[in-house]
């Protein structure tokens, strides 16, 4: 199943629990990245945990393209859209060690 099939319902999803540079994210089994916008970072209770996520799946531009300065040089950055929860929006309903 696409993840781009199910934008706009209220899903549950499972990954980890982990941290990006500019937010918390669910990384899925299928090496999917879901921003959880509004959570700087996870819980160290949290961190590295499978867990399952139920939310409203949403896609958007959440993190600013890369861009490059006069010598060449990139700055942090994803090109196109994300997929992320509104993390005040959504609910964990279970977690498991691993």
């Amino acid at each position: 199943m696409s993840l781009d099939s199910i934008v706009g319902r209220e899903v549950t999803l499972r990954g980890h629990a982990k941290d990006a540079k500019a937010m918390g994210v669910l990384v899925t089994p299928e090496g999917s990245v879901i921003y959880m916008r509004g959570l700087p970072s996870w819980s160290s209770d949290l961190i590295n945990k499978e867990i399952y996520i139920k939310g409203v799946l949403k896609k958007g531009k959440i993190i600013p393209d890369p861009v490059v300065d006069e010598n060449g040089g990139y700055s942090t950055g994803a090109h196109g859209k994300q997929l992320y929860f509104e993390h005040s929006r959504c609910k964990i309903t279970s977690v498991k060690n691993s």
